[in-house]
């Protein structure tokens, strides 16, 4: 079954999922696929914590992997999947190391990151090359520095689920970015070089 949801004028296809991911006859456990009646939100929930969800094609980004940038990483990922538009999550955004950009969520009332949406067109393959890149696989070491997390995401008037890569290190220390801002729009004083990415 599949539906669509209006954002910044463009009909994103959504996969609905049942009982099972990607036809697997393991036991990934229930899933339920249901709509907040008022954003509109597309909430998926497991019984397992191992229940991956391959078949959510969508991905916020909020730093050099945003179309403003041209690293290896970011042109990978604009082959492999396509603009919906800009989006913003609740979180707030830090700076690591004067290179690359930590999101953490947040529950404060206007506290925003903004990035960009994207569909993939291979969601399972693009993944875990970003799980791969991000170093949070099974086998890389713990703690992880992130965490790929099904989150809702404001595209428009639209708020949808989106896999966001989450910062799971202590960021009190860190610098805050307080406009939200890591992607450089024109004219954005903060000038950002080849880093690492979101």
């Amino acid at each position: 079954m599949r539906m669509q949801e209006l954002c910044s004028g463009h009909l994103i296809p959504q996969i609905s999922l049942v009982k099972s991911i990607c036809g697997c006859k393991k036991n990934v456990g229930r899933v339920r696929l249901c709509m907040d009646k008022l954003g509109g939100c597309i909430k998926l929930e497991a019984s397992t914590p191992n229940a991956h969800f391959a078949m959510l094609d969508l991905l916020f980004t909020y730093g050099t992997l945003c179309s403003e940038f041209d690293n290896e990483a970011a042109k990978r990922l604009h082959v492999e999947s396509e603009l919906v538009g800009r989006g913003k999550w609740a979180g707030r955004l830090f700076l690591v190391m004067n290179q690359y950009p930590a999101a953490v969520e947040s529950k404060q009332e206007h506290q925003w990151v903004y990035g960009e949406l994207r569909r993939l067109r291979q969601p399972q393959a693009t993944l875990s090359f970003l799980d791969a890149y991000e170093q949070c696989l099974e086998s890389d070491p713990k703690p992880h520095e992130y965490e790929r997390k099904i989150s809702a995401v404001h595209c428009g008037h639209t708020v949808l689920s989106a896999w966001v890569y989450v910062y799971q290190w202590p960021h009190e220390q860190l610098q805050a970015i307080a406009s939200g801002i890591f992607f450089k729009p024109p004219n954005h004083p903060l000038e950002l070089q080849r880093a690492k990415q979101h």
